[in-house]
């Protein structure tokens, strides 16, 4: 069982965008969105723009690509194992790569995407998270968190995404963006076994107006907006059909 899931939250008033430069990782702080300039509207020609993460002596970066997609072959984020383009190239890419995941060997992680003078994409948006030299990020088989409040974009995912979920899941997310405002869902991937669904209301519970029961391999992207504030989603996961889902 296999699920791509990419969900885009985002107040459509008032949103804001993540800019991309010099970052440091705080110690208080799990993770970390980036994004290509523009997200999640489209990046510009003859972009420029760097990328340089550092987090604390000992520890690892891993970045995972919640949405990528660039002109292929030509619009290129270049990503380089230390604080600059002179140490070892870890990937190249462009095109369609949402999933991908890189992982550092050290603190830093540096970063420099570039862009031609004719035709454009969505671009991309990761997340970088820290761990600790010698230590592998476990296994999430449960649904992680489900309460997302925001005016901003937020990444969310299905259980162990970009890996298969498990059955025996009921995963409930509650999105929320400030009163007065609705917001947007973009999927950008997704795959489901056959009787596995994902179930999207306009409100703020399964009382609310069904928008979808998605399931199987839809065309992506997909949009939904909602009348309001809020938005409810329902995957639950149950039974193992066997059905082989490439």
């Amino acid at each position: 069982m296999r699920v791509f899931i990419f969900l885009l939250l985002f107040g459509l008033i008032c949103a804001r965008s993540i800019i991309p430069g010099k970052n440091v990782l705080d110690e208080a702080e799990e993770s970390v969105l980036f994004s290509s300039p523009g997200f999640p509207g489209q990046y510009g020609n003859s972009e420029s723009v760097y990328y340089n993460y550092t987090v604390n002596a000992g520890h690892y970066i891993r970045l995972t690509f919640l949405s990528f997609h660039t002109e292929n072959a030509v619009d290129r984020l270049r990503i380089y194992d230390g604080p600059d383009s002179s140490y070892t190239v870890l990937a190249d890419l462009s095109g369609s790569k949402t999933g991908t995941v890189i992982t550092s060997s050290g603190p830093s992680i540096y970063m420099d995407f570039e862009t031609d003078i004719i035709n454009v994409d969505r671009g991309f948006l990761g997340r970088y998270e820290t761990f600790e030299v010698g230590t592998t990020p476990g296994t999430d088989n449960g649904c992680g968190k489900s309460h997302f409040t925001a005016d901003k974009f937020e990444g969310i995912t299905s259980p162990n995404w970009p890996q298969n979920y498990t059955t025996n899941l009921d995963c409930n997310y509650y999105l929320e963006v400030p009163a007065g405002q609705t917001m947007q869902l973009v999927f950008d991937a997704f795959e489901t076994e056959h009787y596995d669904y994902l179930r999207v209301y306009d409100g703020a519970d399964d009382q609310g107006n069904l928008l979808a029961d998605l399931h199987d391999s839809p065309a992506t992207p997909i949009y939904f907006t909602s009348t309001g504030s809020k938005m409810y989603l329902a995957f639950s996961p149950k039974i193992d059909t066997k059905e082989k889902v490439n």
